[in-house]
């Protein structure tokens, strides 16, 4: 009838499908940088200790920009064909879903 749609059994999973390969697409291309920024920050907090009179909120704001910056600068070209790969998958990912709903 007009206004309703049948959810067939493989929507569900075509979807819970394409958002884990995306979550962990996410995580994975993430994860570098979030490495590189808890490094700076745990490097940032000994500095703080070591030195007292550091204002740390404000050097440590710049350094972090800084790091991340610089670690998305350096592994963008790493990622590329990664996220070429990714996309290629999303593209038939939402073929699927976009047939399994015609249907």
């Amino acid at each position: 009838p007009v206004g309703r749609m049948d959810v067939g059994g493989s929507i569900p999973w075509l979807a819970e499908r394409l958002f884990s390969q995306m979550f962990t697409a996410g995580i994975t291309f993430a994860a570098p940088v979030l490495l590189l920024l808890m490094t700076s920050s745990l490097l940032l907090a000994l500095l703080a200790r070591a030195v007292p009179q550091m204002n740390v909120n404000e050097v440590g704001f710049t350094a972090r920009v800084a790091v991340g910056l610089l670690a998305l600068f350096l592994f963008a070209p790493l990622l590329a064909p990664a996220l070429n790969g990714l996309y290629g998958q999303f593209e038939m990912g939402i073929a699927a879903v976009l047939d399994a709903v015609a249907t």
